[in-house]
């Protein structure tokens, strides 16, 4: 039996894990272990090159299952919903700032209520209503709060906001009621980072005191979106170039794919060129500058999945491997579903993965090969065309 094309592999993943994150409940050990004996059934009646494929569909659902119920598992507790609690953590985002309200996300360290510790998830989404302080990102706090767990309305055609919460493992959502003292807690790599982050924000903010040019510079050199008024994020929405301030693939592919061609050209110029070539020199510093703009701009999930995008192809790059585009798409397919397979419950990933395999398919052949600038119009009007009903889908 020969092993199945990294694409089929790919897609049957892709399906097991889209029906599983579509069915009213997670199918339990029981359910999985059924379905795999009845895959193992199913596979003798496919060709040689797809036998294993009711196979791996059922890994990718026992796989989104087991992660979807972890993120489930570190939410609040239900005995915890609408009472006083005394949390201490650190802000681990941009505060996205309102007129009379702050919201961030806060990872608390600890949790006291009725004077015994509670278990807290790690991801808290918080609104500050009035704040008597000037929140800042990765600053420490010790606050009482309200809290319950994620949800949203469950109406047909509208934004699943309870499934985003979860794809973005937030565990509880809620208000704070007031500030009870100062904390002292120590560093961690998400609030170092955030602090970075928001020392970078007020130095931006104090060289163009000018709005919205600085929302709209924030944005773009640290992916801090929380600048951006409702107003302004509507005419970037109209104008069709809210992709720009989503770090995701096109921004992480231009920093690595330039940092590659700045360390390929000094390397060249060494004298270490001949004991080690400059495309795998250059190859490196792309993965190390990918990976530093990705923990610059938050770290983000939609970042992380482009990153690893990005790391799929530079380990291509770096073992001296040829990839067919079709396996290229496979293997970062099957490498972020296996990093994030929670993936499939945002919008974000199936644009992303839409796109690429669309431009792939025009420019390999399929269509006439781009000319000048009449090719890239072309291939812009048929890619407007080709995503049409992911927007739409996704929108409406």
């Amino acid at each position: 039996m020969s092993d199945p094309a990294p694409l089929p592999l790919a897609l049957a993943v892709l399906c097991g894990m889209t029906c599983a994150a579509q069915a009213p409940a997670l199918p339990g050990p029981v359910l999985v272990t059924a379905m795999l004996l009845a895959g193992i059934a199913m596979s003798t009646l496919f060709p040689d090159r797809l036998r294993g494929l009711p196979v791996v569909m059922v890994i990718g659902i026992a796989w989104f299952s087991f992660s979807a119920q972890r993120a489930l598992e570190d939410r609040l507790h239900p005995a915890l919903e609408g009472r006083d609690l005394i949390i201490e953590g650190r802000v681990i985002s941009p505060p996205r700032r309102g007129e009379r309200r702050v919201q961030f996300d806060f990872a608390p360290a600890s949790g006291v209520t009725d004077g015994r510790l509670v278990a807290l998830p790690d991801r808290i989404r918080l609104t500050w209503y009035r704040p008597d302080v000037v929140v800042s990102g990765g600053a420490a706090y010790r606050l009482e709060v309200r809290l319950r767990q994620p949800r949203g309305m469950r109406n047909p055609g509208g934004f699943d906001y309870a499934g985003w919460l979860l794809a973005q493992r937030y565990g509880a959502t809620g208000y704070v009621r007031r500030q009870v003292a100062v904390s002292s807690l120590p560093d961690t790599p998400a609030s170092a980072v955030a602090r970075w982050r928001q020392n970078r924000a007020d130095d931006i903010a104090a060289l163009v005191p000018v709005q919205p040019a600085q929302a709209v510079i924030r944005a773009l050199a640290l992916g801090d979106r929380s600048a951006l008024t409702p107003d302004l994020w509507t005419l970037i929405t109209a104008t069709g170039v809210n992709h720009l301030f989503a770090i995701s693939g096109l921004h992480i592919g231009l920093v690595g794919g330039f940092c590659f061609l700045i360390g390929r050209r000094l390397w060249a110029r060494t004298g270490w060129a001949e004991a080690f070539p400059a495309p795998l020199a250059g190859g490196m510093l792309a993965v190390a500058g990918a990976s530093v703009y990705a923990v610059i701009c938050g770290f983000g999930i939609p970042a992380r999945r482009a990153l690893v995008m990005f790391l799929v192809l530079a380990a291509a790059l770096l073992a001296r491997r040829r990839l067919r585009f079709s396996d290229g798409v496979a293997v970062a397919l099957l490498a972020v579903l296996a990093f994030d397979p929670l993936a499939v419950l945002d919008g974000g990933f199936w644009l992303s993965f839409g796109a690429v395999a669309w431009i792939g398919w025009m420019v390999t052949g399929r269509t006439a090969a781009p000319r000048a600038w009449r090719g890239w119009i072309r291939l812009q009007w048929f890619l407007c065309i080709g995503l049409a009903p992911l927007l739409v889908t996704k929108l409406i």
